[in-house]
């Protein structure tokens, strides 16, 4: 559907308009004539013309439209009031598209009903405990209703517009070049990220792992995407894992007098939340492990593609090496 054209009023006045300023305007003109003087020297002399009196009409200013949200600049909100209390750990840069590479396993009913109980127990512990099971797929139907979990396969990526196509079909050689994969995904294990700002509660891969393991070096090798991108590699020795819920370690932030300096208070006051999300996350193994290992930790989760996500652009390559799943 084309854009619609913005309508401006007309110039001409109407009955009730503000009254138009008019302006006098008086303007001298000056002309230079030559004339031969008695004595054959040339002289220049100054003709004033009369005063011509002239009227100019100021139209009154009227203030634009706006203009329609197309061409309005859509920088993203860094507020974290706005994002549950999350923070970018790398600031937005124009030009720079975060990219991401992962696995999707998708949630069936049985899991998503165990993910849940696991959540409500853990909540009662952690009340700002977030779940990630519970939004629908980038990539669902209409109806919205698809869940999945992720397993990262590289740390936060950034890249450059001029490095993304590169990088896609980088990553559709590795892939293909790998068979697809089965994953168990038994224990539960609480993480936190590299600024100690959020741990997370996760399913730790347990079967498959060797063959993610290769997945990752493949990627990170000296000829592919990543290092080819002059992007960091993964995590070494790498935890693979999906993360189902998430809360912020934020530090108070306030020093006693004398004491030791906000920094470190905020560090240590984060430890101990991490501290007690492991607390938590051997109370919930005790009590859904079995359940858990019906789940997702006897035939497991089988898994066909490798998936980017830089900036909204989400793509999909399939592992279609040969020989039998890797476990």
């Amino acid at each position: 559907m084309g854009l619609g054209l913005v309508e401006y009023g007309s110039s001409s006045s109407s009955e009730g308009e503000e009254a138009e300023e008019v302006e006098v305007v008086k303007r001298r003109k000056v002309e230079m004539r030559e004339s031969v003087a008695e004595g054959g020297e040339m002289e220049v002399a100054m003709v004033k013309k009369q005063v011509k009196e002239e009227t100019v009409v100021a139209k009154p200013k009227r203030k634009l439209p706006p203009l329609p949200e197309i061409f309005q600049s859509k920088l993203p909100n860094d507020d974290p009031s706005q994002h549950q209390g999350r923070r970018r750990t790398s600031p937005f840069t124009e030009g720079v598209y975060p990219t991401h590479i992962y696995l999707s396993l998708p949630i069936d009913p049985p899991l998503l009903r165990l993910l849940r109980e696991i959540h409500s127990h853990a909540l009662s512990r952690i009340p700002g405990l977030h779940a990630l099971f519970e939004s629908a797929s980038e990539r669902a139907g209409e109806d919205g209703e698809e869940r999945e979990l992720h397993v990262s396969l590289s740390r936060p990526l950034y890249l450059r517009p001029f490095q993304r196509e590169e990088f896609f079909r980088g990553v559709r050689e590795i892939a293909s070049q790998h068979p697809p994969l089965t994953l168990t995904l038994p224990h539960l294990v609480p993480l936190t990220n590299d600024s100690l700002t959020r741990a997370f509660l996760s399913l730790r891969i347990a079967a498959g792992h060797p063959a993610l393991a290769s997945l990752v070096s493949s990627l990170d090798a000296a000829s592919g995407p990543v290092r080819r991108a002059r992007q960091e590699t993964y995590y070494y020795p790498p935890v693979f894992h999906a993360s189902v819920s998430w809360a912020l370690l934020e530090g108070s932030g306030e020093a006693e007098p004398g004491g030791k300096n906000e920094k470190e208070e905020g560090k240590e006051t984060a430890e101990k939340e991490a501290r007690r999300m492991r607390e938590v996350a051997e109370e919930l193994q005790e009590v859904f492990g079995e359940r858990l290992e019906e789940v997702v930790g006897r035939e497991g989760v089988r898994v066909g593609r490798v998936w980017v996500k830089s900036g909204r652009d989400v793509r999909g390559f399939v592992l279609e090496g040969r020989g039998r799943a890797g476990g």
